[in-house]
Formats: structure tokens, sequence, C-alpha cells
């Protein structure tokens, strides 16, 4: 009698991912009737094939554990480690000003690429820190890229409409 062992690889979609983008995991096994995915987060599967999304950023080693008929084992080791990135954005606190005031957005990101909307009232919908000139109270949201990863953050702007209109009356404006 031969009793032949679980053997195989696995191979992942991707190596460098976003944070909360998808990966899938395909297994590439003889002589196996179980699987057992330890993705390196403290997330499991016993699926053949997977897709599976990391929440943190960090660098993950998945392994996975395969089983025969017979109860003989064999743990496979990812050849490459996955790396997660994010990349994140602060528009800044909320800000208040009067009409016919304008203020400065400020896009807090090492991305390359920024989009403001909405765009009206603005000097660039484009630009990192466009200066902002509203009618009205308006939510601001920047979208931001690396090229791989997004982010988008919002800021809202409180336009004051009541801006007061002084007015002076004066009587006997020089004494003598």
């Amino acid at each position: 009698i031969s009793i032949s062992g679980p053997t195989g690889t696995f191979t992942v979609s991707d190596t460098l991912v976003c944070k909360d983008d998808s990966i899938f995991f395909q297994s590439n096994t003889i002589n196996t009737s179980s699987y057992f995915w330890d993705f390196g987060d403290g997330f499991f599967s016993t699926d053949p094939i997977v897709q599976h999304s990391y929440f943190q950023t960090g660098v993950y080693s998945p392994s996975l554990i395969i089983q025969n008929s017979s109860g003989c084992q064999f743990v496979i080791e990812s050849p490459s480690d996955i790396h997660i990135r994010q990349l994140s954005v602060d528009a800044g606190l909320n800000m208040e000003i009067c009409l016919g005031e304008s203020v400065q957005l400020n896009s807090n990101s090492v991305a390359n690429s920024y989009h403001w909307i909405p765009s009206l009232g603005l000097s660039n919908d484009t630009a990192i820190n466009p200066l902002a000139n509203p009618i009205v109270s308006t939510t601001y949201t920047v979208f931001v890229s690396d090229g791989m990863c997004t982010a988008q953050d919002s800021v809202f702007i409180l336009v004051h409409q009541d801006v007061p209109n002084p007015t002076f009356t004066t009587n006997n404006h020089c004494e003598g």
C-alpha cells in the first residue's frame, strides 16, 4: 500500500494592495481533501479558492495547511509577503466665514492627485489647497490618489449671510 501525502503550492492575485482591497488566493494542490488558510491577520478560511481583504496596514505572511483523506498534512508558506498600504487625507476643521469672504482649504496628504467637489466657489478644484469663496454654506469633499490607493475627507464652510451693513449719521460734524 502506498499513501501519497498532499502537496502543492498556492498563488495570490497581488502582493501589494491598498487596505480593504480584495486579494484572491488559489490553491494548486494534489491529494488534498481539506484546506486551512491562515492569512496572517487572525482570519482563516477552509475553501480551496478564497477572496480576502486586509483591514489593517502592514506586512502579512499567509500560509495554507492542506490535508489528505488519510490525515496527512502539508504546510505551504507564501513565497512572498503581502504588503498592505493606506493613503489618508485630512481636510481640516470646519470653518465659518461671512458672505463675500474667502478661506483657504487644506488637504493634508501625501497624494499626487487631488479633486475637490463641488467645484463652485473654488479657485482650482484640482489644487492641493484651493481658495474657497462660497456664497452659501457648503461641504467640500477632497478625493486624493497616489496612483494606487485613494482616500477622501470633507470640510464644512458655514457662510454667515447676515453681514451687518453699518450706517452712520452725525450731527454737528464740527464745533464752532
